[in-house]
């Protein structure tokens, strides 16, 4: 039996968590595309694991590589807000001088 392609989403928060899952999800399942979602690990303490807001991009890509190892056959997109990146994002630059360009 073939098992579904997988499509994971770090997602910023409940907003982009809920869109996925009452919007991309039943879309993507009419492909034979499973779909799982979760908010962005923002901090661990004493053993809870704390989600949603954009941290830091060292945060964020550590949270993706966590769960690229974890499912290593599935695939991995992102959904998050340019207005919440952080600075030290890649081509965070780079974009913002393009938004401001097509003013």
């Amino acid at each position: 039996m073939n098992q579904w392609p997988r499509l994971n989403f770090i997602v910023e928060g409940q907003t982009e968590e809920t869109f996925v899952n009452r919007m991309i999800r039943p879309h993507l399942a009419t492909y034979a595309i499973n779909v799982s979602v979760r908010c962005v690990t923002t901090g661990r303490k004493r053993g809870r694991v704390f989600r949603g807001g954009m941290p830091n991009y060292l945060k964020i890509k550590n949270d993706i590589k966590g769960w690229l190892s974890e499912d290593s056959e599935a695939y991995l997109t992102t959904f998050f807000d340019f207005y919440g990146l952080t600075h030290d994002f890649p081509g965070y630059q780079e974009a913002l001088s393009k938004k401001k360009d097509s003013r």
